[in-house]
């Protein structure tokens, strides 16, 4: 052979050592990107998770304070323990009674906010009250060292995952108490609402492109009465290695890959590919579920865990065209030697960055999505409960260092439920963005304004007396009364002004009393705490 001939040779095989090596480093990087990304999705969503579960405990746990400070409540619960001896049929009235008082404002409140448990429990745990089940009272079905057991034990709002006698889901505790002729404060119970997973599961994910599943281990039920674990986990909601589907956006993925999940340990998360049964690819990461006595006690294991996936078909596509494209740009380099080499590897490169820079933009995309989706309400845009308090806090703290006024006042339709009754839940979120829309031509750029609930709203006004406040309130008034919008509407509204050793809890107590008694004197006007000048 010549020796031109072993030159060549040497050469060609050092050119497809070379391109074999960067084919395959290629790929491994591509695979690596790939894995990152579909690691970063699922942490945000693991991440939305945790917001929507959070924002779904403190909206629970307003609902129990709310129904706790009923007076009708506290009378009956009060008379529940003086009258503990009194014959069966005459507690029966007695709970009969109160389930009527509470009845009206129980639909509303399972309408709005999709709850489907309410019950009242004595200061011993035993059940006074169970509203969805009226006929189940006089025993302990709540568990041991449970929600209902730490609010007796701390007189305070309690809120977590746990698993009843008769449900299972998001539940929060709320202490009923009263104070006595010596000014001692008496517990008289615990008001216990509830609601499932469900509600929360479409605004972290609301496309098919991702899901949520919330699963139970096999052992979790076993305290549940057998007639309610059989109602709620069916058949079809029980995998082969007996995992129970509390909550799914998508049943049939979750029914699909069940069973091909790990079960992860407390404060570890796992996320891995698998194949759906329709073909496609589906980046699934899994972290544990932790109820109300396991977030308070270290050694007790998870109760289940939490899968969410998004599809990741598109990444295994684009890993798979860039190998076939890699190798049709090695085999051009190595027919033209190293100048298509260089090229194709340059050209490759390229690409791969862009992939990354698409793939990075996209995960960004869906954290700031996920972000916008726990600071604004989804209707107005406006702030929501949770980030207009921690503005609020922010403002109460400038108002300290600069010793300026702070504003607050509080706004609520007239008769809102009426216009919803009357013309549908439609003309209710009309009218409430025309009110929106008024607020944003009277408020300050400087202003800060918050949906508080349905149809109340909050605003503060920095360095802003009462009296300043309350002119452009009227203003508010004066635009609503011009607005030719199909339905007339008016508010109500209270206002008071910062004082020492205030926060945003005691300024809300006080304008939301404003507030009442604006509704007590006839609706569509303005209350203040300390009576301003008269505004012009």
């Amino acid at each position: 052979m010549k020796r031109s001939t072993k030159i060549i040779a040497i050469i060609t095989l050092a050119i497809l050592t070379t391109e074999a090596g960067l084919v395959l480093t290629s790929w491994l990087s591509a695979r690596r990107v790939m894995e990152q990304t579909i690691q970063d999705r699922g942490a945000t969503l693991r991440e939305g998770f945790a917001i929507a579960q959070s924002t779904t405990e403190m909206q629970l746990g307003a609902i129990a304070n709310f129904i706790a400070d009923v007076e009708d409540v506290r009378r009956f619960m009060a008379l529940a323990q003086v009258l503990g001896d009194i014959p069966p049929a005459a507690m029966d009235d007695y709970r009969s009674q109160l389930e009527h008082i509470i009845g009206a404002r129980w639909s509303n409140l399972q309408f709005r906010f999709l709850l489907r448990q309410l019950a009242f429990h004595l200061p011993d745990g035993t059940t006074f009250l169970r509203i969805e089940r009226p006929y189940q009272h006089g025993e302990r079905t709540t568990p041991e060292h449970g929600l209902v057991d730490a609010s007796i034990a701390s007189r305070r709002i309690r809120s977590g995952f746990e698993i009843g006698a008769w449900s299972t889901g998001l539940r929060a505790t709320a202490p009923i108490t009263m104070q006595d002729a010596d000014g001692a404060t008496a517990l008289l119970g615990v008001v216990e609402v509830g609601t499932s997973f469900d509600p929360m599961l479409v605004p972290i994910c609301p496309t098919a492109e991702c899901g949520v599943s919330v699963l139970l281990s096999p052992l979790a039920a076993a305290a549940m009465a057998p007639a309610s674990r059989d109602a709620l986990f069916t058949p079809d909601r029980i995998s082969e290695r007996g995992w129970l589907m509390e909550a799914s956006s998508n049943p049939a993925i979750t029914r699909a890959v069940i069973d091909a999940l790990p079960q992860p340990t407390r404060g570890q998360s796992d996320t891995r590919l698998l194949r759906s049964p329709a073909g496609r690819w589906l980046g699934v990461t899994t972290f544990p579920l932790l109820d109300f006595p396991a977030q308070a006690d270290a050694a007790r294991p998870p109760i289940g865990m939490v899968a969410v996936w998004q599809d990741a078909t598109d990444l295994i596509d684009g890993l798979h065209a860039d190998l076939r494209t890699t190798m049709a740009g090695a085999l051009l380099a190595f027919i033209v030697v190293e100048t298509v080499l260089v090229a194709g590897v340059h050209l490759t490169t390229r690409r791969l960055e862009r992939e990354i820079a698409g793939a990075t933009a996209e995960s960004q995309a869906l954290l700031r999505k996920v972000t916008a989706l726990a600071e604004r309400d989804p209707l107005t845009d406006l702030y929501n409960r949770r980030s207009f308090s921690r503005r609020m806090s922010e403002e109460t703290a400038r108002r300290q260092r600069e010793d300026r006024p702070l504003s607050l006042a509080i706004i609520d339709l007239d008769h809102f439920k009426r216009i919803n009754d009357s013309h549908g839940h439609a003309a209710g979120d009309e009218v409430i963005m025309r009110l929106v829309g008024h607020l944003g031509h009277v408020l300050r750029s400087s202003d800060l304004c918050g949906r508080w609930g349905g149809e109340e709203f909050l605003i503060a006004f920095p360095a802003a007396t009462v009296l300043e406040a309350g002119r452009v309130l009227e203003r508010l008034r004066a635009c609503i009364a011009t607005d030719r919008g199909p339905l007339a509407f008016s508010f109500s509204a209270g206002v008071t002004q910062w004082r020492d050793g205030d926060d945003l809890d005691s300024m809300l107590h006080r304008a939301d009393e404003c507030l009442y008694r604006a509704k007590r004197e006839g609706r569509d006007r303005i209350a203040y705490d300390r009576t301003p000048e008269p505004v012009a």
